[in-house]
């Protein structure tokens, strides 16, 4: 499965960029956008973030609580593989 984004903002100088998910979502999203930012510490240092939301359908609902643990997992895992290609870059 593909998943098809459209940029909604691009800020080059401030290092943002925020993205809306149009196609290929699982059918318990109906929405999803995501915001990144990129903060410079010094020459070698960055903090990135990420502000996700999620519009999901009413009957998923009550499982939301064990996506949220298996989301916690998926983005430790992210985050570990983005630190190592960061580093080694």
């Amino acid at each position: 499965m593909s998943v098809k984004e459209e940029v909604t903002h691009l800020d080059r100088d401030s290092m943002e960029v925020t993205y809306l998910v149009l196609s290929g979502l699982p059918g318990m999203m109906r929405r999803v956008v995501n915001a990144w930012k990129i903060e410079k510490i010094d020459d070698n240092s960055c903090i990135v973030r990420s502000d996700a939301n999620f519009d999901l359908a009413w009957w998923i609902l009550p499982l939301v609580p064990l996506m949220k643990l298996q989301m916690k997992g998926a983005i430790k895992s992210f985050l570990r593989e983005m630190k190592t290609a960061a580093e080694n870059s």
